[in-house]
């Protein structure tokens, strides 16, 4: 099996960290205080915005951020879809199936002759 993971901050990552940076330089916001109106720890927002780390907001980050700015989530994102997501590929290992469930299906096909 096949997962795609995150190695590094996608370019759609990047770009609205940059944003809200944006807002929070605007008004003199520290990465300290914007953490704790969005409820998260206050090295998130550094994390956020290293663009070497895989840290990112999610939708809910991005509301609260939206709320705290007084603006429209669309003000934090691009208009159009941004290309060339960083994604790497890592092989995971196939679990092998349970005893029972190969009982189970041994007793089915058993019991159709």
């Amino acid at each position: 099996m096949v997962k795609k993971k995150y190695t590094s901050p996608t370019k759609l990552d990047k770009l609205i960290a940059q944003r809200v940076k944006e807002k929070r330089d605007a008004i003199k916001l520290s990465q300290d205080d914007l953490a704790y109106e969005i409820d998260v720890q206050g090295q998130f927002i550094a994390q956020v915005e290293d663009p070497t780390n895989p840290s990112h907001y999610n939708l809910t980050h991005l509301n609260q951020i939206a709320l705290y700015f007084e603006c429209s989530l669309h003000d934090l994102i691009p208009a159009n879809p941004i290309p060339n997501f960083a994604f790497v590929l890592v092989e995971t290992k196939k679990k092998a199936p349970s005893k029972k469930l190969i009982k189970s299906v041994k007793k089915k096909s058993s019991s159709r002759k």
